[in-house]
């Protein structure tokens, strides 16, 4: 997860930055989605004028949430860890923390 933090505030301090300090243009968010073993998982329409990527990485278990919009701008809203892909079966013991 460290890497993935560091890999993450290196990209969104980038100086090609647009309007917001977690936005950049999609091909810089793509370029370091993918330098992580990130792959796009799922897209869906939020709007008219943008679109949501869920990108994630079966080898190290990470996740990222990506708003694109027509301006060619992306925007990481929430990364994490402890991906589980939902066609796999996930085993649960205890309560959740």
């Amino acid at each position: 997860m460290k890497p993935l933090i560091l890999i993450l505030a290196t990209l969104l301090s980038a100086p090609a930055m647009a309007q917001s300090s977690n936005c950049a243009p999609r091909d810089a968010v793509v370029q370091k989605l993918a330098s992580l073993t990130e792959i796009q998982s799922g897209i869906g329409l939020a709007s008219k004028q943008s679109l949501i990527e869920i990108w994630t990485s079966g080898s190290t278990g990470t996740w990222t949430v990506v708003m694109t919009f027509t301006s060619g701008v992306s925007c990481i809203m929430a990364y994490g860890s402890g991906w589980v892909d939902a066609d796999k079966p996930v085993v649960t013991t205890g309560t959740p923390t």
